[in-house]
Order: structure tokens, then sequence, then C-alpha cells
């Protein structure tokens, strides 16, 4: 192909090359359907002019538009001569779409500097979605002086999942249609593995499919990973996938329970035997609507997904850590419980408790272990240390809270011998002694610090919302 211009995505790339001598058919129109959507939508957010491709997406709608997803979850069959319309349109997409593609580099939507009145500066309150209980969207500020470009900036919608590294290897949840997982040589950033999902797009829309925007963690040869979408228990996006290290392939997949989209971050833990996470329903699409918190930890047998037990804890936005055979778990009004993994007790048994602590504040934030403590920060500004094994209270840190909406106070801590680094929202490290419960010292950042630190050699590493490495 003459002029070949990388959209970088390999599989769109492989598919223009190969379109013009194999058409779309029985065997592939359904990944090259999706394909096609996600190359529209990757030109859209370059600034494409998508005007050349509007009808072909009309035509496109029109032949796809069955509802793959009724409520017996089966799918209408199209006819032959249907299907053989549809392809057509496909190959006429990518045809079009190869012309937009050229045009790109020439295209460049315009940019003009907007002069209007404004203000000082001011620190507004912005505690909740559209900044307060009414929705208003309104601050009262005065606003920015002049319309310039303060920062730019890609970020993935996987706000809360962390990377994992393992063997010079770093995977990274996608929260993509297609892509749901990447990893990338620790040393030079080059690919060195992606899994991908199969995705149903009749009835032309994306809206049903899982994506990922969880912690990842492994297990042996494979990598899991927890859904988040849409549709309910009644659609796809329900399961906890175990995806092999070394293919990418999804080898197997548990029923968990549906985590929306709008929740942002769905929480699990694993190891060899179990894996647990929090439940709630989230039915929204149901009549009448059903939603709530995630209050109840749910375990599985991770070789059967079969499920061990369920436990109702309250509200909870942490996520479970296992350790040895429990599963230290956090509240939203403020209690830490440790629950027993493998005891045979009843889903409402208080058996199935080791012990419980109760804190001043909100605990939104997994807690960290190291062989005898569990150490957390709650939102009423208190560092804890608590006995492992019974759950008494070694020795707590105050600090000055200065702004008390915020849900989040402390991120995560980091145990390394004989200290604690816990970041919070006062944009300070803290570092204390874990035996003695004293600080060590402070570390001021620009912006709120909510990224689990590192320690590397004799110095530590921590972030700030505003992007700042330290």
């Amino acid at each position: 192909m003459k002029n070949f211009i990388k959209c970088n995505d390999k599989e769109i790339d492989g598919i223009r090359q190969s379109i013009n001598t194999i058409r779309t058919q029985e065997n592939n129109y359904e990944q090259r359907a999706v394909l096609l959507k996600l190359w529209v939508c990757m030109l859209q957010q370059q600034g494409a002019n998508m005007a050349s491709y509007l009808s072909i997406d009309e035509s496109f709608r029109r032949l796809s538009s069955y509802d793959f997803l009724p409520t017996d979850e089966t799918e209408t069959d199209m006819s032959a001569e249907h299907k053989k319309e549809l392809f057509q349109v496909i190959d006429a997409g990518y045809k079009s779409l190869e012309i937009v593609q050229n045009n790109l580099s020439d295209y460049q939507p315009s940019m003009e500097k907007i002069a209007f009145e404004g203000g000082p500066v001011e620190d507004i309150e912005w505690a909740l979605y559209h900044g307060n209980i009414h929705h208003t969207g309104y601050t009262g500020a005065h606003g920015p002086s002049e319309g310039t470009l303060n920062f730019k900036v890609p970020v993935a919608l996987g706000w809360e999942s962390k990377p994992l590294a393992v063997d010079g290897v770093v995977y990274v949840s996608s929260p993509g249609m297609r892509n749901i997982l990447y990893g990338y040589d620790i040393n030079t950033g080059e690919e060195v593995f992606r899994a991908n999902q199969d995705v149903k797009i009749m009835g032309d829309q994306l809206y049903s499919t899982p994506c990922n925007a969880s912690s990842p963690k492994i297990i042996d040869d494979h990598i899991i990973i927890r859904d988040m979408g849409s549709r309910g228990n009644v659609g796809e996006s329900k399961h906890i996938r175990l995806i092999n290290r070394h293919t990418g392939e999804i080898d197997k997949k548990i029923v968990a329970s549906h985590v929306d989209y709008r929740y942002g971050y769905p929480q699990f833990d694993a190891n060899n035997s179990f894996v647990v996470y929090p439940h709630g329903a989230h039915d929204i699409e149901q009549t009448p609507p059903v939603s709530q918190s995630l209050n109840t930890i749910v375990c599985k047998d991770i070789e059967t997904g079969n499920q061990r037990w369920s436990f109702n804890i309250g509200p909870t936005f942490s996520e479970p850590l296992i350790y040895n055979d429990t599963v230290i778990v956090t509240t939203e009004v403020g209690y830490v419980y440790s629950l027993s993994l493998s005891g045979d007790y009843g889903n409402v048994s208080s058996e199935r408790i080791q012990w419980q602590f109760k804190a001043e504040g909100s605990v939104n934030r997994q807690v960290a272990v190291s062989d005898h403590q569990v150490i957390f920060g709650d939102n009423a500004g208190y560092i804890y240390s608590l006995n492992v094994e019974d759950g008494t209270l070694l020795w707590r840190y105050k600090t000055m809270i200065k702004r008390a909406c915020i849900f989040r106070y402390f991120g995560s801590p980091l145990i390394e011998k004989n200290h604690v680094y816990i970041p919070c929202a006062d944009h300070k490290l803290y570092c204390i002694n874990i035996n003695s419960g004293e600080l060590v010292f402070i570390a001021e950042g620009k912006d709120w610090l909510r990224s689990k630190p590192v320690l590397i050699g004799e110095c530590v590493y921590y972030t700030d919302v505003s992007g700042y490495l330290y």
C-alpha cells in the first residue's frame, strides 16, 4: 500500500493492509466491525474531520441495529442477504477512514486565545460530583483571566488502577473496549504483552462491553483482573478474569458481581486458593432500578469459581487485603475487620470475624501489613498501628486536618524495615517509626498525595495529583 500512514494500533493497521485482498466475510466481520468503530473513535479524538464518513456510519447503524442483549440473553440472527450488505458497508467504512487517516496530518483544529474578564484565584470547595448536593455545577469563582491552555496530558480512565511490575515487565490495565491489559519492558518501555477480549458490537454500540480499570494481581502464570461496565448482572461485565501471562489469552472467567462503570474502580484480591471481592447490587437498568454501595465481602474458590462465603460489613471503598488465612477489610464508618478465609461459618455468623477495630473516621484506603502490624490512616487524621493477630491498638499518630471534606485523607501506606511511609491529602508524606509510632520526618508536595510511595535504596519516591514526582 502506497503512502501507508499508521494509526499505531497493530490490529487496525493489519486489517487496513489486508482488506483489499481479504474482503469482509462471515469469519472476520465481527472483529472488523469492532475495530472499525474503535478507529472512528481514535480519529475523532485526534480532531479528524469525519464528515465524509457520516453516510457510512448511518448505514452501519441501520444494518447492525439488533437487540444483542435482550433479557433472555439470546441474539437475533441476521439473514444471509442482510449480512452480505453489512460486509460491504464494513469494507466501505475502512476505505473511507483510510482517506480520513491520510488527511489527518493536514487537518489541525484551530485554537484561539480568548480573553475575558476574570478575577483573583479562589479556593472553592468542590467536595461532590457537580460541586454540591444539588449538583448545580456552579462554583461562584471568577474563573481564569485569559483562555490560554493551562496543561494538556494524556490520561486513562483507570484513575485508581495501579501497575504491576513482575520479572522486568510492567502490566497496566487498559479501560478500552478491545485491549484490556498491556505489558511493557520496564527498562525500554517497549510493548511486550497485550491481552484482548472479543467484543459483541451488534446494535452498533460498545456500551455493554466490559472494561478493565482494576489493579492487576499475579498468581503463578496468570494475571488477574476484575470487570467493570454497564447493563448490570444480566450483561457480560461481571467477571474476574485469569489471563495467561505468556499468551495473553483469557484462560478462565469467574462470575463475580457487576460493578457499574460510574463507580470507577472494581476492587478485589486473590491468592492461590481464594479470590475475594466486595459486592453490592448495581442493576440500575432493572425496573425499578437497584443501586447500593459495595457492602458485602464475597469469597470464592479460585479453582472452581464456587462461592465459599459472603459477609456483610457495611459500605466499603477500599481494596480487601488477603493476609495468611484472613482477609482484612475496612469500611466507610471506620471499622477494620479481619475475617477468616477458610472457616466453615454461616454467612451471618459473627464467628467469621477474627477481630474488629473502630477508628475515629472513615477508612477508605487499603491497609498495609507487616509481620505483626496492620497500618492505615482514617479521615479523622489519625494513623494507626494494630496488632495483626488480635487487632489491639499498638499506637496512633494524629495529624492536623486542614480540610474535612476529603473522601480519602490518606493513601495506602508503605512499610519498609522499621518505618512506614504514608501519603496524605494535606500535601505531606509522613514517615513514622513503626515500633514507637514517633514521627521521623515529613516531606512536602505541591498537591494531594494519593499514590503509594516507593523506596529504592536510601530514597523514597512519591507523587502528587498534579503530576509531580519527588
